[in-house]
């Protein structure tokens, strides 16, 4: 019999968990139950007949026993799991997680000499220390967050790629490898440009490479990926606005924003600083919050730095999370745009009440779409 017991019981607060989009905390609390004896505790032993304590000499069986010192032990198998079933251009991380354990099954091992976590044909060596709530245990994670752009490129089909765990416990150079399954990577709509998920665009043509609906316009763009909507998470996305103008230079602005309620809330705005502070106001329009805002000129730096806004400038950044209780699945009409005015140094208005082209988790089309799309998804 050992002193050192192979199953114990989480306590009750380690049973509630927070989770956050990567998954990884979530993972952790899950799989964190199984804790290895303290040092020094003490605890009596009773010998049990079915329900009922062995009573022997007018006293229960039982014996006293205290946990002694206990080398840890190299690791000889691993449970793991990634945390990430898809992956998107704009969201390219894939989360693992995993538990080291001995030949007795105890958690409580030495640190492995080392660890890697294969993505398609790429290893990763980005790997986590030991949660701080799990010092007794090996438990740890590894994240592969350079995914190839090109891997999401120029294809219309999503596709599999396989993943896989190795480590190398102390003392070795045996790795324990451990097939993970495939991750979904998600083909990008033909839109994707990172220069069109940024604020920092100002100025040089970096529309969409499909038509537009005219030479002078707007556009806006979303993530291409998924977003979650559960309480706990803080999974805040934005939406950039951007105004393309062919022969002009933009010099004052009047657009008006509208967002689903129910589904959607605001939590920042922030404007391209070339411009002067725009004014707003906001209203109802039924089941949408309706905001218009407006800049009248550029700064002093806008001025000095004409070409800044010129073809393609950014002009606003909005921040979102949806709201806790949407529905999981893909969430139509969620926003939209108009430019009521884009106007040029002589005071013309060179765009007029145009609906801005939704940019989103699809592909853009010639006949664009002027309402948002996104794709709401659970916490598994």
């Amino acid at each position: 019999y050992s002193a050192s017991p192979q199953l114990t019981f989480p306590p009750a607060s380690e049973m509630a968990h927070s989770v956050d989009p990567s998954g990884i905390l979530l993972t952790h609390m899950d799989m964190g139950g199984v804790y290895a004896p303290t040092i020094g505790s003490s605890a009596t032993l009773y010998a049990h007949l079915q329900n009922f304590k062995w009573y022997k000499n007018s006293a229960y069986l039982s014996q006293s026993l205290t946990v002694g010192s206990r080398d840890k032990r190299a690791a000889t198998g691993v449970y793991a799991l990634t945390r990430t079933s898809r992956v998107w251009v704009d969201r390219a991380t894939v989360h693992m997680v995993y538990m080291a354990h001995d030949t007795d099954g105890s958690f409580r091992v030495q640190a492995p000499s080392a660890v890697s976590f294969k993505v398609g044909a790429r290893s990763y060596t980005t790997c986590g220390a030991r949660s701080f709530t799990m010092a007794n245990r090996y438990v740890a994670w590894c994240k592969a967050s350079s995914i190839p752009e090109a891997s999401f490129m120029g294809s219309n089909n999503n596709t599999a790629i396989a993943t896989e765990f190795s480590l190398t416990p102390s003392g070795s150079n045996t790795a324990i490898v451990t097939s993970l399954g495939d991750v979904i990577v998600m083909a990008a709509p033909n839109w994707y440009n990172t220069d069109l998920r940024t604020s920092s665009t100002r100025g040089g043509d970096v529309r969409p490479s499909t038509e537009l609906s005219s030479a002078n316009s707007v556009f806006v763009t979303l993530p291409t990926h998924g977003v979650y909507a559960s309480s706990g998470v803080d999974d805040t996305f934005h939406v950039y606005l951007y105004a393309h103008s062919e022969s002009h230079t933009l010099s004052a602005y009047t657009v008006t924003l509208k967002y689903l309620t129910s589904k959607m809330a605001l939590q920042s705005v922030s404007q391209n600083p070339d411009f002067a502070e725009q004014a707003s106001n906001r209203g109802v329009d039924g089941s949408y919050t309706r905001v218009t805002y407006a800049s009248s000129m550029p700064t002093a730096a806008g001025a000095a730095n004409e070409d800044r806004r010129k073809k393609t400038c950014f002009i606003m950044d909005w921040s979102f999370k949806l709201k806790v209780g949407t529905a999981a699945g893909v969430q139509s009409n969620m926003l939209s745009v108009v430019a009521n005015a884009l106007v040029n140094p002589v005071n013309f208005e060179y765009v007029s009440n145009q609906d801005a082209r939704v940019l989103d988790r699809r592909d853009d089309t010639s006949t664009a779409n002027t309402a948002a799309q996104i794709e709401v998804i659970d916490v598994q």
